[in-house]
């Protein structure tokens, strides 16, 4: 049994958040208030189509996941130890199996260009994002790995976040999706590492030897 602790509020917070934007996202079947003028505004900054977003939006899918979810795993192994992997692959494991269930479940479609550039239109659903998934799995479980509080570990977690923003800013720029959808998965995922965080570290509370006295 999960004790209240402030992981757990977070993960509920997050998980009430991104059902919430999903769910307007479905139900709306299009953008949500600031949508097209964030993408506009990020087209106009960084132009319709830049050179770096492709390849990045590429790493969330076979064959080059694997390469990033080994990233993920290593840098969570130094910030957090063992357990730090164990549940970014639990995560990972989870939000891949959410997501197809979803996409077999609902549709929410994708921007399209009567509002905003698309690079490569697609009729596929906008929500749940895979990209924001998977990558809000794997760099979540670094960012919320238990870390002692030093630099290197500082650093890691930057990198780790600034990796989801990237990503994230790819899709958008791309028109793969709108930013409501991005939200609401990266949330949904977010919520996912931590509760299993928190399951791990409850097991390893219940399974821990007793104190001598």
């Amino acid at each position: 049994m999960l004790r209240p602790s402030p992981r757990v509020f977070c993960a509920a917070i997050c998980l009430a958040v991104g059902i919430g934007l999903g769910i307007a996202c479905v139900v709306t079947q299009g953008p949500l208030p600031g949508d097209i003028a964030i993408t506009k505004t990020l087209q106009s900054l960084l132009g319709p189509e830049p050179s770096w977003a492709a390849p990045v939006t590429r790493t969330a899918k076979h064959p080059f996941v694997w390469v990033v979810l080994t990233l993920g795993c290593g840098l969570a192994y130094i910030r957090g130890g063992w357990r730090a992997p164990a549940a970014t692959l639990i995560a990972f494991t989870v939000v891949k199996g959410l997501d197809a269930v979803m996409r077999a479940s609902f549709h929410a479609p994708k921007p399209i260009a009567d509002w905003v550039a698309i690079a490569s239109p697609s009729d596929s659903s906008g929500f749940p994002s895979t990209f924001g998934l998977v990558y809000a799995a794997i760099f979540g479980g670094v960012l919320f790995a238990y870390a002692k509080p030093d630099r290197k570990s500082t650093i890691i977690a930057v990198a780790a976040a600034i990796m989801i923003v990237i990503g994230s800013v790819s899709r958008i720029v791309l028109g793969g999706h709108w930013t409501s959808q991005l939200a609401a998965s990266i949330l949904i995922a977010f919520a996912i590492v931590m509760i299993t965080y928190r399951l791990l570290e409850t097991k390893r509370e219940t399974t821990a030897p007793p104190e001598n006295d």
